[in-house]
């Protein structure tokens, strides 16, 4: 992704530590932006039981706003998070993997990779239809193919960058942030993590042996 289609996509602005309740007035501005039909599509995307259950937490806490609606605008503010710490040179596994794959995909047998890469990141995830913005859309798919993921892993993935964000700057959320309620997702999001981590080392390894 680059960065004049990232910023024409999402509007990009670099997230500053938030104060008390501009995330969650981030949330509630995206899901309350009407997107006429012609802007979106539906896709399908990942989601798990306990990141289900906190956009539930968040949509009653907020003026009962659409669970849906929270889990979209959690992907996009995770999307945001990402992009900002690629740019201050933190980037995560998944955007440093895009390389990574590139080198591979030139140089080794594709059922080698696909050995490597072939299992899910998100045991127990579940698949489900939503609504998305065209132009987000178009990025994922590029950002997926780029770094080996289903594009729907990929959603939920930055589901959970956003909500991290929310459970670490959000006052309300840092003081629950250790309730099994919201620790439950996170521990997925770690597990991704590692997933991801192992991957690289294992492509690498291909690499070298090459």
């Amino acid at each position: 992704m680059t960065e004049t289609t990232y910023r024409e996509a999402y509007n990009y602005v670099p997230p500053a530590r938030c104060e008390q309740g501009s995330l969650i007035e981030e949330i509630k501005a995206i899901a309350r932006h009407p997107i006429s039909d012609e802007e979106t599509r539906t896709t399908r995307c990942m989601t798990l039981k306990s990141v289900d259950r906190v956009c539930y937490k968040i949509a009653m806490n907020e003026d009962k706003l659409s669970q849906t609606k929270v889990y979209i605008a959690l992907m996009t503010i995770g999307y945001k998070a990402r992009y900002h710490n690629k740019m201050q040179d933190n980037p995560d596994a998944l955007h440093v993997m895009e390389p990574v794959m590139m080198d591979c995909a030139a140089t080794c047998d594709l059922d080698v990779i696909d050995m490597v890469m072939g299992y899910t990141l998100f045991k127990g995830a579940q698949s489900r239809a939503y609504r998305l913005d065209k132009a987000k859309m178009g990025e994922a798919e590029k950002e997926s193919m780029g770094c080996g993921v289903d594009r729907s892993e990929l959603n939920l993935f930055n589901v959970l960058a956003g909500m991290e964000r929310v459970l670490t700057e959000e006052p309300y959320y840092i003081e629950r942030q250790d309730e099994r309620l919201f620790r439950a997702p996170m521990d997925e999001f770690l597990s991704a993590k590692r997933k991801l981590e192992f991957r690289l080392v294992s492509l690498r390894g291909i690499l070298a042996m090459g």
